[in-house]
């Protein structure tokens, strides 16, 4: 007789197969699981699970505790839909079991970095299934310690007691910074290993750590603030708006900069920041929508000159720019995919300092100078066509 831990009493099934749903279900009603509801758009799916609840009808499912999602939908695929409610606060941490029909290395990363909690191949044996809604139940919640001391700090914050409030908050900053670089290093350990599901689990508690740290981050500003400090205040505010851009929370993330950018315009873009670190790490679909969360918050004109930054101190400038540009095309801003293209493409591949001369021989014995004045060079060069 199996027994089942994960709690979960209604669940959601995404797929756009009639068959599939019904294995589904199935196989989900076997786990203990009795209310279910099946939908075929993500569109709509997420529109339902973002809306206002109402008084429950005895025929109407209740909103679900975890979602069964398929790789492909009626409108989109299943991982653009787990981005999707990502994106939305309410969503940011209901599990969601991913049902690929490949199971690579290649659609497993993918699938962790779009924010799934656990990952399932189809077909799929009953057992499977009851470990990865057990796996999934346990990606919920972050651990005591960290939860504590990030209540405490907003207790006393509402108290106006901004001294302790500011010591409870960095303890909380300090605890989901160790504990965030803790489940990374078991994270990457078990991805060198192959053991997906091992491996999923752990980057998702970096990235619930993650969240945590900039909540506790946004009361740390609060409490600045409340102690006239507007250095400090605003300094926790533009930290905030980076660890939620990092925790993929990036409404959050957008809308910490704007508070910030509304009172200090001087304090830069930090998501235009983070899509230069992203373009320099290669991940070029996380720098789109970082790019894209910054737009309309300051000087849009940043936005080329990070990118032409971030490409040259990357080993092809050329590839990293037609990277971006696809990935802003996939996320469906084909207009300031061109648009980058057609100001940045032309970037030549970085390449070694030719000896003809006293000065390229020069350049030559020291790379990072080399780079750093090709940087401004063409820095230079974007300013002037961005004018």
């Amino acid at each position: 007789m199996t027994t089942h831990t994960h709690t979960f009493t209604s669940a959601l099934i995404m797929t756009r197969r009639e068959a599939c749903a019904a294995v589904d279900r199935q196989c989900l009603r076997a786990a203990g699981i009795q209310h279910i509801r099946v939908l075929t758009s993500g569109r709509d799916a997420a529109r339902w699970l973002i809306a206002p609840a109402k008084p429950r009808q005895p025929h109407t499912p209740p909103r679900p505790d975890v979602i069964v999602c398929d790789a492909r939908l009626a409108d989109m695929s299943g991982l653009d839909f787990i981005r999707l409610i990502r994106q939305h606060r309410r969503l940011a941490w209901i599990p969601v079991v991913f049902i690929t029909p490949s199971p690579t290395e290649d659609a497993v990363l993918e699938a962790v970095g779009a924010g799934c909690s656990a990952v399932v191949a189809r077909p799929y044996p009953l057992e499977v299934l009851h470990r990865q809604l057990r796996r999934a139940a346990a990606s919920i919640a972050p651990g005591n310690a960290l939860r504590t001391a990030a209540r405490t700090g907003v207790q006393l914050l509402g108290d106006a007691e901004f001294e302790a409030a500011i010591a409870a908050l960095d303890d909380a900053v300090g605890l989901s910074e160790v504990q965030a670089v803790e489940a990374y290093r078991h994270a990457m350990r078990h991805l060198i290993d192959r053991e997906w599901d091992k491996a999923i689990a752990g980057f998702n508690r970096a990235l619930r750590h993650n969240e945590i740290k900039g909540d506790a981050q946004l009361g740390l500003s609060a409490a600045w603030r409340g102690k006239g400090d507007l250095v400090r205040s605003r300094a926790y505010l533009r930290a905030a708006s980076q660890t939620f851009a990092r925790a993929a929370q990036w409404q959050r993330a957008r809308q910490t900069l704007a508070d910030l950018m509304r009172e200090a315009p001087e304090s830069g873009n930090a998501l235009f920041e983070e899509a230069s670190r992203l373009i320099r790490a290669g991940d070029f679909d996380s720098a789109a929508h970082a790019l894209l969360m910054g737009r309309g918050i300051g000087e849009d004109t940043q936005m080329f000159r990070h990118v032409a930054r971030a490409s040259q101190f990357t080993p092809a400038p050329q590839r990293a720019i037609a990277g971006v540009c696809k990935a802003l095309a996939r996320s469906g801003a084909t207009d300031i995919a061109k648009d980058l293209h057609r100001r940045l493409g032309g970037i030549p591949e970085a390449t070694a300092a030719p000896e003809a001369d006293a000065g390229s021989s020069f350049l030559a014995r020291f790379p990072l100078l080399h780079d750093v004045l090709a940087v401004a060079r063409y820095t230079l060069r974007v300013w002037r066509s961005a004018a």
